[in-house]
């Protein structure tokens, strides 16, 4: 489940119906992301999550960003280390984990007790601050498109961890293409990459 962003004026009410709806749906775990410039309020804020995501049996799977307080990898590995929770977790976007600076070597030997899971797209290698929030949100590249080395990115990654697609791209949906219509472009995209790089690459 994605969308437990802490912000200055978190409302706990909400996160915490959510949450619990999600558990009974049988989620996984839920995405969190800092937004809230104060360190040692988003700290207590995590601290909760991590309490109440414990109680439902939800990982607590923080995703980093330069866009937020939590940059990067090591940033996020720091964090959930002192938090100290057994269920927390991390998620690898790519593009967050290009654009902070990072590398698939930055990821080497992390295993499934630290890394829960991957959000796959391609794109530049090179952004500005105001273009990498625009892409963030709007548009990323189909794999094999864009510049990351993303066959050594999954190559990194630890066994079996599940890659979810994290491609928007506004200006398809603008120009009238369809949800399966942009779902089947990005599958193929994959598909085309994994044969050339000699890797499987499943719907």
């Amino acid at each position: 489940m994605d969308g437990a962003a802490l912000v200055p004026e978190t409302d706990w009410d909400d996160i915490t119906q959510r949450l619990e709806g999600a558990a009974e749906l049988g989620a996984r775990g839920v995405v969190t992301l800092s937004f809230d410039p104060d360190a040692g309020r988003y700290f207590e804020g995590y601290c909760r999550l991590g309490e109440l995501t414990g109680k439902l049996g939800l990982l607590l799977i923080v995703e980093f960003t330069p866009l937020s307080s939590i940059p990067d990898l090591a940033a996020a590995r720091a964090l959930v280390a002192r938090g100290g929770f057994a269920h927390a977790r991390v998620l690898v976007d790519a593009m967050h984990l290009f654009l902070s600076g990072g590398s698939p070597a930055d990821m080497a030997g992390l295993g499934g007790d630290v890394i829960s899971g991957a959000q796959f797209c391609d794109g530049p290698r090179q952004r500005t601050m105001e273009e990498y929030r625009h892409d963030a949100v709007n548009w990323r590249d189909l794999p094999g498109e864009g510049e990351y080395p993303l066959e050594d990115f999954v190559r990194a990654l630890p066994a079996g961890c599940p890659i979810a697609l994290e491609i928007p791209r506004t200006a398809d949906r603008a120009a009238g293409a369809l949800p399966m219509e942009r779902a089947r472009r990005a599958i193929e995209a994959c598909r085309r990459m994994g044969a050339a790089a000699g890797m499987e690459a499943g719907a």
